[in-house]
């Protein structure tokens, strides 16, 4: 049996043309697929009471410590002041909580001295720890 010939007429430049344009949309259609956003689904978590209450419970821990530490504890304490001022925060179930540290910590910034320097504010660091641990730790 003799083999078969396939006929092969050339392609004109117009038809190879329209082979990369088909070829580029279809890659061009696979990228937009294929890459497309990956991201987390956003979630507000801005009237979460106890994640802030979290936030809160960390916030105070470690700057109780820091001004524990520091020879300008003002700075320090003025975070948490500055935090627990805020009235748009979910305060939920810790609003007592939140005003007695906010208390608490603005009693400790008169005792600092407005120039620097350490003031005896141990018992309201004291204080402040303690009622930060009335707050929910993160999971």
């Amino acid at each position: 049996m003799p083999a078969a010939r396939i006929a092969v007429t050339p392609i004109g430049k117009r038809e190879v043309m329209k082979l990369i344009h088909l070829f580029r949309l279809i890659v061009l259609a696979v990228l937009m697929v294929s890459c497309g956003r990956k991201e987390l689904p956003y979630t507000d978590n801005s009237k979460d009471s106890q994640l802030y209450a979290q936030n809160v419970r960390a916030l105070v821990l470690e700057q109780a410590q820091a001004a524990r530490n520091s020879s300008e504890p003002r700075v320090q304490i003025h975070l948490i002041v500055k935090e627990l001022s805020q009235n748009d925060r979910p305060t939920g179930d810790y609003r007592q909580t939140y005003s007695d540290m906010l208390a608490v910590s603005q009693k400790a910034m008169e005792r600092c001295p407005l120039t620097g320097g350490r003031g005896q504010i141990s018992n309201e660091l004291d204080e402040l720890v303690a009622l930060a641990r009335r707050l929910p730790a993160k999971q």
